[in-house]
């Protein structure tokens, strides 16, 4: 069958504002589902928080934050047709890329490119391309310093990793993506949480690229 309206969210949330919206109705078991909800002062919830303040309904997002999904698709809103590109899974380098060719195929449109810094360095050849060719897309870049999903996985599973709190191999510290963006003639700056909205509006009204990258301290959470 054909998808009449096609939403994003998190599954437990969305059934539990189902449920609401259906007058809270027990199921047989007389259960009663907990929304999901992120941990309080969650670094990518916040994040998400202020893009959501600045993007058009319009504009267009290309989410490729893995870690940071849940809160993304939750906390932005896109109700226009074509204004959510996405992936199904965990691939990482697809992001940036992607939001080159969404901007090509819309150049009418501002398009976001939201990714954290694993993907960045799977796919830096795209500041290049987007430099050379002009193409206006603004990358902000979700920088946990390293593979966080990779340490929510581990934790979850319970081994010799989350007991030791240790996971190898997990951690990119010292890349400089500010310089690295700006090597390639994209203009790039580092911004905090609060700096996000201001630093946005002028990316999303640049004439061309434009990377933010935007540290955060992300607790490890099992998956």
């Amino acid at each position: 069958h054909p998808v009449a309206a096609g939403v994003p969210g998190d599954l437990a949330a969305s059934l539990a504002a189902l449920r609401a919206a259906l007058g809270g109705t027990r199921g047989a078991a007389g259960s009663t589902p907990a929304a999901a909800t992120a941990p309080a002062g969650d670094p990518y919830e916040a994040a998400a928080e202020a893009v959501a303040a600045v993007l058009g309904p319009e504009d267009i997002l290309v989410e490729e934050a893995i870690s940071a999904r849940t809160a993304v698709l939750s906390r932005i809103p896109r109700t226009v047709p074509g204004s959510l590109f996405g992936e199904k899974g965990g691939t990482i380098g697809w992001g940036m890329p992607a939001a080159l060719g969404v901007k090509l195929g819309r150049p009418d449109r501002r398009v976001l490119a939201m990714v954290g810094d694993g993907g960045v360095l799977m796919a830096a050849q795209s500041l290049w391309t987007a430099a050379r060719y002009g193409i206006a897309v603004t990358f902000v870049v979700l920088n946990n310093r390293g593979y966080t999903i990779l340490k929510h996985g581990l934790a979850g599973l319970g081994g010799q990793a989350a007991r030791a709190g240790t996971y190898p191999g997990t951690d990119v510290p010292g890349v400089d993506l500010v310089g690295m963006a700006r090597s390639f003639g994209v203009a790039a700056e580092q911004v905090g949480v609060s700096e996000l909205p201001r630093a946005l509006r002028r990316a999303l009204g640049a004439p061309g690229p434009v990377l933010l990258d935007v540290p955060l301290d992300v607790p490890v959470r099992p998956l």
